[in-house]
């Protein structure tokens, strides 16, 4: 595990980890199979995920190495873009600064990053976007943001320890492809200045970040617990936190669903941590005993239509039913899109639209 603090500088491009949308159950793959650590992005772009038996058996041993790295980070791995990016006022003579670096806080002071400014000329000039790569293996090759808890990434806090103020017209972070931050609205600036006294040596962002998730959802479903749990999590990529080091959507949407408080949803045991899961197949079974379970054919006859919160099954995967796609098919058509809440697709929470024509089964909610 990286021990040293990061020391950030501008960056034109921003690394990717790219990671395939979809992971199966049956590949037992998380993100930790992508990381820097195991070196698989080095000359690949994307990833082959196996698709037969004897595919699977070739990378027995590349699903052991990431369940290890999975109990052995104590966040999630690093997939996609991680980046914060930085824009600086033109409208202020003040707006720049020759402070030699900002300090990105995680949850607290015991997980940070330093971000510096340019080698040359004024450190944070006006008008400029400054951009730190969080995720760059060049920079990082121990990846030390699989080191930041993943709850963390709820409490960033953005600090100026100088007292030459910076102007801000707008902060961007971006978590796992996900926009955490894109703050203050057009037209609105903030001053960053940690002189003695000041009030606004410290900007803290929880609240942007949690009003960014939940602009995910319309405001007439946040009200449904399963998904304000569930989309609170946006971005986040470490499975063992739902439950499992290896594939982990079903396991995800179960935890949604025992965080409403209302459903008593299958979990791993214990001593079953670095097992195959719980997989979509336990959760169709457990809407099955509770007289809940929908088929296909259910939805395509028109006997039952999904609503928000519901359990969607597909071929190895599991999801969670936000909302159809309002266009001009019939919510009883084939080829209805709709929208979810997913588990390790790209190795991290994320919204995602299906069709319904890729569903096995549906477990109602209501």
């Amino acid at each position: 595990m990286a021990t040293t603090i990061p020391e950030l500088y501008p960056v034109s491009k921003v690394s990717k980890i790219h990671v395939p949308l979809l992971l199966p159950d049956s590949t037992h793959l998380q993100g930790f199979a992508f990381s820097h650590r195991l070196l698989m992005t080095k000359s690949k772009k994307a990833f082959p995920v196996p698709k037969d038996s004897a595919g699977l058996k070739k990378f027995k041993q590349l699903v052991k190495q990431a369940r290890e790295l999975a109990k052995q980070s104590d966040g999630g791995p690093g997939v996609g873009k991680n980046y914060i990016s930085i824009k600086i006022s033109n409208n202020h003579d003040n707006a720049a600064s020759q402070t030699d670096h900002l300090v990105l806080y995680f949850n607290s002071d015991r997980k940070f990053l330093r971000l510096h400014g340019f080698h040359s000329g004024v450190s944070f000039p006006k008008g400029r976007w400054l951009t730190w790569d969080m995720g760059a293996e060049a920079t990082d090759p121990e990846n030390w943001i699989e080191t930041v808890p993943t709850d963390a990434w709820d409490n960033l806090v953005l600090a100026n320890p100088s007292g030459d103020g910076i102007l801000i017209e707008n902060i961007k972070v971006v978590h796992s492809d996900f926009v955490l931050v894109d703050w203050p609205l057009p037209g609105e600036e903030v001053w960053l200045d940690g002189s003695l006294g000041e009030r606004f040596g410290m900007i803290g962002l929880a609240d942007q970040i949690l009003q960014s998730k939940l602009a995910a959802l319309d405001v007439g479903v946040r009200r449904i617990a399963q998904l304000h749990w569930a989309v609170t999590e946006l971005g986040k990529s470490d499975g063992t936190k739902y439950g499992c080091t290896g594939a982990w959507c079903s396991e995800f949407v179960s935890w949604c669903l025992r965080k409403s408080g209302f459903w008593d949803a299958p979990t791993v045991a214990p001593e079953d941590f670095d097992s195959d899961g719980i997989g979509s197949g336990t959760m169709n079974r457990y809407f099955s005993g509770l007289g809940r379970s929908k088929t296909k054919a259910d939805l395509t006859s028109g006997a039952y239509y999904m609503t928000a919160g519901d359990y969607v099954r597909f071929n190895n995967h599991s999801a969670m039913f936000v909302r159809y796609v309002n266009d001009s098919k019939a919510l009883t058509d084939v080829n209805k899109s709709f929208v979810t809440i997913d588990g390790n697709i790209g190795a991290r929470v994320c919204i995602n639209t299906r069709k319904v024509n890729e569903i096995v089964n549906v477990g109602s909610t209501i």
